[in-house]
Formats: structure tokens, C-alpha cells, sequence
């Protein structure tokens, strides 16, 4: 399970997000541990779509996340923006980066988000599938998201949308890593 002061930031803002109507998914570490492969993270990752930025971003400085960065960094799937919201009661500030896209994936992804319930919240959250989580950390290729790639695709293999995965691996260009992670799952 994360750290309690990620799952205390996140029960802090949700609320507030939902309520504002932006569709939101967490992704990630937090995300990992919904589908079951707890693992160390520092931080909170928020995906949505581009069209709904500028909303995100005035209501992320209306709950009192500050900006990092002054301009998002493309990423090339996404552009990435890092905040900080200060938890004072924990004397620490939590990184929280949002992950906006508007290419056609994006729009496709927003309509797979799962209501979910997750440990240490207590209302309900979203988080992206199991199949766009793969994606993403495919096109990470860090070794951590390597890691968890395998972690998911062993333990819900049967379960994943081959289709969906394929088409999108296609289409992403994603396929010398999908291989690759094949080849290290033997």
C-alpha cells in the first residue's frame, strides 16, 4: 500500500475533483495497488485529457496544490505538470503530477476509467484500467514499469483485453517493448 500521507493527500483533493466533474483516473503506483501489486511510490499521478487542463489546473490552485513547473513537459503521450501539495499536519509536501493528452488514445482511455475503492480512501475514486496502465508503462521503460508490466500481466492475463492491448501497442508504436517484456516473462 502506498504511504498513508499519498492516501491522506489524495482523500484531501478528491472530493473536490469529483465534485467539479472533470474526469480524472488516477494512475501510477496508487493505480498498481488497485489492481492488486502494492509497491513503493512517492507521489500521486492524475491522468485526464487535455480539454479539461485548464479546468484541472484552476481547480488544483483552488484546493492549494502549487505548480512546480511553469510549463508542462511533453512526454510524448502526455504532457506532464508537477504540483505540490503542502500536508501540514505531516510536515511534508506531496508531489502530485498530472498526465494530460489529447490525442485520440486519451479520448479513448477517459471512457475506460473504473470506479474504484481504494485502501486508505473513503469515498470512491477512479483509476485507469488495467490495459492503459500497461500502456503507459510500456511507454515509460523504466525499470520499475517494466516490473510492473510483467507483474500485471502474470497475475491478470486471462483477465486483460488482448484486443484492446494489441491494438493499442500497434498504434503507439509500443511493440519492441511489448516484446521485449514477453521475452523477460519467458
Amino acid at each position: 500500500m502506498p504511504p498513508s500521507v499519498l492516501m491522506r493527500s489524495l482523500q484531501k483533493i478528491w472530493p473536490q475533483i469529483d465534485a467539479a466533474g472533470i474526469p480524472v483516473a488516477i494512475a501510477g503506483g496508487i493505480a498498481m495497488s488497485f489492481w492488486g501489486h502494492p509497491r513503493s511510490t512517492q507521489d500521486i499521478n492524475l491522468l485526464s485529457v487535455c480539454a479539461d487542463s485548464e479546468n484541472l489546473t484552476n481547480l488544483l490552485r483552488k484546493i492549494g496544490l502549487k505548480k512546480l513547473s511553469p510549463a508542462a513537459k511533453d512526454l510524448g503521450l502526455c504532457q506532464l505538470s508537477t504540483w505540490s501539495l503542502s500536508m501540514d499536519e505531516d510536515y511534508m509536501d506531496v508531489e502530485i503530477d498530472t498526465l494530460t493528452g489529447n490525442s485520440i488514445y486519451y479520448h479513448n482511455l477517459v471512457k475506460r476509467f473504473v470506479e474504484a475503492n481504494i485502501d486508505g480512501m473513503q469515498t470512491t475514486s477512479r483509476v485507469i484500467s488495467r490495459e492503459d496502465l500497461i500502456l503507459h508503462k510500456l511507454y515509460a521503460e523504466r525499470l520499475i514499469d517494466q516490473a510492473d508490466v510483467i507483474s500485471l500481466t502474470e497475475s491478470h492475463g486471462a483477465e486483460l483485453d488482448q484486443v484492446y492491448l494489441s491494438k493499442w501497442i500497434e498504434e503507439l508504436g509500443l511493440q519492441e517493448n511489448w516484446n521485449e517484456i514477453q521475452r523477460r516473462m519467458g
